[in-house]
């Protein structure tokens, strides 16, 4: 019923039903942000200057704020990604056939399941990995005197690194399911797609090639592991 119901629809309605789908997503980010930041982003950055046995400094007048609307802004999208992944099933499912459908649930749970699997990993081993970076890379003689904004940095690029990994393969996957990209496709877009993970990796790490280099390498492998995935699936085909 539910396909038939989907053939009936024309471009501009399923364009139509979209644009209501993004809207509601936003909506939800919109209220998850306000009541993350007037309610928990204070206590969740004291929970991460806790866990960390260094010093840490304000060193501007707005870097209070900032720190605040990262915070709220990286709790936001955590509790509206479920949301988006609901409207994102209710766009695509009715186009799909029934083992298409199973195929898409099942996967979904699967990366979802590991997103929130590395997340806490990463959550409880993130004072150490903080510490193997400050010992590992700076020199002896040099002193440390961080800010909040810098740690805060550290936490946002480690989760936001963990749902790019994860969940490349599964976007990549759904998109050859649709029909909107193909191996070949993808294999001739090598070059731009490797300029835009570079630009992606610039934007969210510290203001360093090396830093850049140790999240953009990954994410570029990941993407190769995905192309060969689609390969196979679409042999498969």
């Amino acid at each position: 019923m539910a396909r038939r119901r989907a053939d009936r629809l024309s471009f501009l309605d399923h364009l139509e039903d979209l644009r209501r789908k993004v809207l509601w997503v936003l909506g939800f980010f919109a209220a998850a942000f306000l009541a993350a930041y007037f309610g928990l982003s204070q206590r969740v950055v004291e929970v991460m200057v806790r866990r960390i046995d260094l010093p840490l400094y304000y060193l501007s007048v707005f870097e209070p704020f900032f720190t605040r609307f990262r915070v709220s802004a990286a709790l936001a999208a955590g509790a509206s990604l479920p949301f988006l992944l609901v409207q994102g099933a209710r766009f695509v499912l009715p186009g799909l056939h029934r083992k298409e459908r199973v195929s898409f649930v099942g996967i979904t749970s699967l990366f979802v399941a590991l997103v929130v699997a590395l997340g806490v990993l990463l959550y409880r081993y993130s004072p150490l990995l903080l510490s193997y970076f400050l010992k590992t890379f700076a020199a002896p003689a040099v002193g440390f005197h961080l800010s909040i904004a810098s740690v805060i940095s550290f936490y946002l690029m480690l989760l936001l690194g963990d749902a790019l990994i994860v969940l490349m393969p599964l976007v990549v996957f759904l998109l050859l399911k649709l029909g909107l990209i193909s191996p070949r496709g993808l294999k001739a877009s090598r070059k731009v797609i490797f300029a835009v993970i570079l630009i992606v990796a610039a934007v969210i790490t510290p203001p360093d090639p090396f830093t850049m280099l140790i999240v953009a390498v990954p994410l570029y492998l990941i993407f190769e592991c995905a192309l060969l995935l689609l390969r196979v699936v679409d042999r498969g085909r």
